[in-house]
């Protein structure tokens, strides 16, 4: 019995000992567990500690994520979402960081300077606000707002003749991209209340983050530069290749028909008419001019007049078989002193007869 006894105490000790051991490790984690929450409550009421955390996730990600506005400000048919951010992210390669406000921050609110380098892109804001632990006041980042509008460019702004394309960072732009349809080319302009004429447009897209890329084509695909555009009186011909060779030999022999009739050449009027009627609408309005114009012929004398010289501006089809004409031509004549130059424009309406291009009415300017 004695030595049972004896048995059952030695456990006592023990058993106290890790009695006292369970409440001194439970004592120990409740005291560390309270310091513990006493140093985060003090640091969090440190206002660099909370600014620390919030520069570690201040990345360009992070830039470009919050900037969510500003990209959709922007027609992703000419410039992409994935474009946009990578515009963002390309102006955002150098450090973040943030620069305190002194003259703007209080003692309970602290205003900061969000920089990209040396470039400001937006504000932080963070207060001494929420509820006390422990006594200490936590500092946190209330508000912060960027701005990278300055990393917007123009719009594409572009008058164009209206068969051309015009091409933006490769997307073609469609008719809504017309801001203005039907622009008169000035050399035309006395004739668009009668015919159906070649005209021009203005197309515009944008605005685009950072640099856009502007690609223009003519009727035939074919890249045509911006230095070109500058003189568009060029692009007026509507005609194919076919109607240009007719029109250049009917052009051609009335000019020189014209030149010689005008100027009395060899002395013959009636030779010279008959030679100009060849081109012109037989019984039509210029025929008749002209034949009006035989009278006062007679007190011309022949002074060896020559074609020298015929440019074609253009020609344009103004529909139902009729084609206006600009050109300009040089004609060499003698007199006492020498050979004279004399140059002359005209505006020369051919239309289709059953004998072929005819010249129907013309006018000097």
């Amino acid at each position: 019995m004695a030595k049972q006894e004896k048995k059952k105490r030695r456990w006592i000790f023990p058993l106290l000992l890790l009695i006292y051991a369970i409440l001194f490790l439970g004592a120990t984690k409740y005291g560390l567990d309270w310091f513990w929450d006493y140093m985060d409550a003090y640091e969090k009421s440190r206002p660099h500690i909370a600014l620390n955390a919030y520069e570690e996730k201040l990345t360009a990600e992070y830039v470009v994520n919050a900037s969510q506005a500003l990209i959709n400000q922007i027609d992703h048919h000419v410039q992409s979402e994935d474009s946009c951010r990578r515009v963002l992210l390309e102006a955002l390669k150098d450090k973040i960081t943030c620069a305190k406000k002194t003259r703007e921050s209080t003692e309970d609110k602290h205003i900061y300077a969000v920089m990209c380098g040396k470039k400001a892109i937006g504000t932080m804001e963070m207060e001494r606000c929420g509820e006390p632990v422990m006594d200490f006041v936590p500092w946190v980042v209330t508000k912060d707002s960027f701005d990278l509008s300055y990393l917007i460019t123009e719009p594409v702004n572009v008058t164009v003749p209206s068969s051309f394309s015009v091409y933006v960072n490769g997307n073609l732009l469609s008719s809504n991209y017309i801001t203005e349809d039907n622009i008169h080319y000035e050399q035309l302009e006395e004739y668009y209340d009668t015919y159906s004429l070649p005209h021009k447009v203005t197309y515009q897209a944008g605005p685009f983050l950072g640099a856009s890329e502007l690609k223009i084509t003519d009727a035939d695909g074919a890249e045509v530069s911006m230095d070109a555009l500058q003189d568009m009186s060029k692009y007026i011909s509507n005609c194919t290749g076919d109607e240009v060779a007719a029109l250049d030999t009917i052009a051609g022999g009335f000019i020189r028909s014209y030149v010689a009739f005008t100027s009395r050449t060899g002395g013959d009027n009636g030779k010279n008419y008959r030679d100009l009627t060849n081109y012109m609408v037989p019984n039509g309005e210029l025929s008749k001019r002209m034949y009006a114009a035989l009278d006062g012929l007679y007190w011309i004398s022949d002074r060896g007049a020559k074609l020298a010289e015929l440019t074609i501006h253009h020609y344009v089809s103004v529909g139902q078989g009729r084609y206006l004409c600009d050109l300009t031509y040089v004609v060499d004549t003698q007199n006492f002193t020498g050979n004279i130059q004399t140059s002359s424009n005209l505006k020369v309406f051919f239309v289709e007869t059953e004998q072929g291009l005819r010249a129907e009415s013309m006018l000097s300017y």
